[in-house]
């Protein structure tokens, strides 16, 4: 798939989509084939452009990184905070925030207050993505790769879908959005382009476009 099969997409999907009264998302969609639905797709994708929304991210630190924390990140929980926490007070940050970044040396307070519910929706601090801070660790750096990164996911079925953009966005950065997302995807699946059944783009209200199959297709075709 290359960088024009996605423009050429997008540009199919502008004549033939009726104009809203709000700025629609841009959805790309990649349905996978020959992977076991058991098994999350779950990475983390570099975009060349924004997305039109940012991370909503939330610390869970002590007195080491409890003030930077506060001026780089959302929201704040502090040791005393998360001893407090009732299961309804995690339910809504579960809600509220998209990221959980926390200090290594209160993960198994976190696990014990948070992991019953973050677990299953996937948001608990996770070292193998950064989102643990070691002693010493550098937190701007790791706020500013969630915050420049976008989570690629699917949910134990066999379609990945990602918002990349706004209809307002001009075409090229959407394409390029697009792009980055799907060679993301691609380069973590087993088989790569193996793994891709097709591709498609759409607006939040319309119909999809095909931008084309796996490993390669025609553009454009609705």
């Amino acid at each position: 798939m290359k960088k024009e099969n996605f423009l050429n997409a997008i540009k199919s999907l502008r004549k033939n989509s009726k104009k809203r009264k709000f700025d629609q998302t841009l959805d790309l969609v990649v349905n996978l084939k020959e992977v076991d639905k058991k098994n999350t797709f779950d990475a983390y994708v570099t975009l060349p452009h924004s997305s039109g929304r940012s991370a909503k991210i939330c610390a869970i630190v002590d007195s080491e990184y409890e003030k930077s924390a506060d001026a780089l990140t959302d929201k704040v929980i502090n040791k005393e905070m998360l001893m407090k926490l009732q299961a309804k007070d995690v339910s809504k940050l579960a809600k509220e925030y998209d990221i959980f970044i926390a200090q290594a040396s209160l993960m198994g307070q976190i696990a014990s207050a948070l992991g019953k519910i973050l677990g299953p929706l996937g948001k608990m601090p996770n070292p193998k993505s950064g989102g643990v801070l070691m002693p010493g660790a550098d937190i701007k750096l790791t706020v500013d790769k969630f915050r420049k990164n976008m989570r690629v996911r699917n949910r134990n079925e066999s379609i990945i879908k990602s918002s990349i953009g706004k209809e307002s966005f001009n075409d090229e950065a959407l394409a390029e959005n697009a792009d980055a997302v799907y060679e993301g995807i691609v380069h973590v699946l087993p088989n790569g382009e193996g793994n891709v059944k097709d591709v498609l783009v759409k607006f939040t209200m319309s119909k999809p476009v095909i931008v084309g199959k796996g490993g390669g297709g025609d553009a454009g075709k609705k």
